[in-house]
């Protein structure tokens, strides 16, 4: 009971980075479990392993703090005297080390300043490991640019005999500096900087150099100017041409190839100037001379064919197959038909067209004459008004 309560008390006074080690040395718990779970695991682990227990304990406690404290943790006083050849067998240079210091003042005080080194070492990895938890915090929350960067520690090493032998030859483990915090908290303040960074880099740019407001607007009034005038270059265009025409406000049409273009003077000029138009253009001109017989296609697919009004055929555009269909018995045949029903057509249409004449003069008349009768009754109906107005003013 004595030797179990001298363990409980051991235990219970090692630091935290101890008990972490000790739980992930001898695989008790978690690693950042409380230290009150990692406690009562090991007290555990020792009850279960009377006979070697307490060995791997001190075995653990000494690769972490390279010898300096691994007689004073868990061992209990009954256990000094008896397991002390086990000891020296496990820790035989290490003990050797401190029996020289013992036997002189100077030695010491050189372990003394090594024990502070070796607690500013835990302290430096107690630091790295809260960083690393802060960096595993962050990793969720940062983008992956704004990582902070860990820099990974190696344990120290537990000191050479050869160097513990005088304390003349004792040296000092040089002391680790810590490696800066970055947490997730330091992303923002650096986007803010960013962020004002650019916006005084904006503002310098913006004084040296000022943006011309009224060369914008100046702008802005030559395009208002020549969009009227580059409208008035296309639609002049269009008219010198028979076979175009406006579709749409932007679109232009070419009868004689059924081609659809952008109504742009360059694109317009380069349609009319190239091989396919002018070819086209030329047919239709050969055989203007048979019109109003004969006719482009009324279907677009058939450029390459004629329409006969007369025999309502297609016909190929060729010079001689025209003059052939011409000379035909057909074409004779329906001729003077044909020119007879053109003829009361037209007298039809003209007919047509007087007679809405009339219509429009009839239309404008009687408009004009309601005009002047609501005129008149306007008139008449304001006279009385102005004698009562008079005879007022006479009373």
């Amino acid at each position: 009971m004595g030797e179990g309560h001298t363990n409980a008390l051991a235990l219970e006074s090692a630091s935290r980075r101890e008990l972490q080690f000790l739980a992930k040395e001898l695989q008790l718990c978690r690693g950042n479990a409380k230290s009150d779970v990692i406690l009562s695991h090991a007290l555990q682990f020792l009850s279960d392993n009377p006979s070697d227990g307490e060995q791997r304990v001190l075995a653990a406690l000494a690769a972490l703090t390279g010898g300096a404290r691994s007689t004073t943790l868990v061992t209990s006083p009954v256990d000094k005297t008896t397991s002390s050849r086990k000891v020296k067998v496990v820790n035989g240079e290490q003990a050797e080390a401190k029996l020289t210091s013992e036997e002189s003042p100077a030695a010491d005080q050189s372990e003394d300043e090594q024990s502070v080194s070796v607690d500013e070492v835990e302290m430096s990895e107690q630091h790295a490991h809260e960083q690393e938890k802060a960096a595993a915090l962050s990793k969720h929350n940062s983008p992956a640019k704004n990582k902070p960067v860990i820099v990974k520690k190696a344990i120290a090493a537990p000191p050479k005999t050869d160097e513990l032998e005088t304390p003349e030859e004792v040296k000092k483990p040089e002391a680790t500096p810590s490696p800066p915090i970055k947490s997730h908290t330091s992303t923002a303040p650096a986007k803010t900087s960013k962020v004002a960074s650019q916006a005084s880099n904006s503002s310098d740019k913006a004084i040296n150099n000022p943006r011309p407001a009224l060369a914008s607007l100046e702008n802005v009034a030559n395009k208002k100017v020549s969009m009227p005038a580059a409208r008035k270059d296309v639609e002049a265009l269009v008219d010198s041409l028979d076979d175009l025409s406006f579709v749409s406000e932007s679109r232009v049409r070419c009868s004689t190839t059924g081609h659809e273009m952008k109504a742009d003077r360059d694109t317009i000029l380069a349609y009319t100037t190239g091989k396919r138009y002018l070819k086209a253009r030329r047919l239709k001109c050969s055989f203007a001379q048979y019109a109003p017989m004969f006719v482009s296609h009324p279907d677009e697919a058939n450029s390459d064919m004629l329409w006969c009004n007369v025999t309502e055929s297609a016909i190929a555009r060729d010079r001689k197959r025209v003059e052939a269909h011409i000379a035909g018995p057909k074409y004779q045949k329906e001729l003077p038909l044909w020119r007879a029903a053109e003829a009361a057509k037209k007298k039809v249409e003209e007919e047509a067209a007087q007679r809405r004449a009339v219509r429009v003069e009839a239309a404008k008349k009687r408009r004009l004459a309601v005009a002047t009768k609501e005129s008149a009754d306007v008139k008449n109906n304001e006279r009385p008004a102005k004698r009562v107005a008079i005879d007022r003013s006479r009373e």
